[in-house]
């Protein structure tokens, strides 16, 4: 199923349309494939995560050129599943996410 959604600013003022797809957990890329949306709340710790990775690979040339050239192989081994794709590429992403200063939270309740 395919939605198009009218993308706001956090003040909702209008910024464009965003297209995004409904999928289910497992589907694979289908040839049209255009777009990966990602879709975040307010203080999303995943959020912060890719802004961190973004401004890391910035910064550091040599990791984004490594992450690059995995993301590349990780594509050409799994050209149909989405979860493959991101298995495969999810050691690189730790190792860049350590060297950009992030740690696991300490185990222990949370509040």
């Amino acid at each position: 199923m395919r939605v198009k959604r009218i993308a706001r600013y956090p003040d909702g003022r209008r910024c464009g349309a965003a297209p995004a797809v409904a999928r289910n957990p497992g589907c694979c890329w289908d040839e049209g494939h255009t777009v990966n949306l990602h879709v975040f709340g307010p203080d999303c710790d995943e959020h912060l995560r890719h802004l961190i990775f973004r401004d890391w690979l910035r910064g550091h040339l040599d990791d984004r050129d490594r992450y690059a050239a995995e993301k590349r192989r990780a594509a050409a081994d799994n050209p149909w599943s989405v979860s493959a794709y991101n298995r495969q590429k999810a050691g690189s992403i730790l190792d860049i996410l350590r060297r950009a200063g992030l740690r696991p939270a300490p185990a222990g309740p949370r509040r």
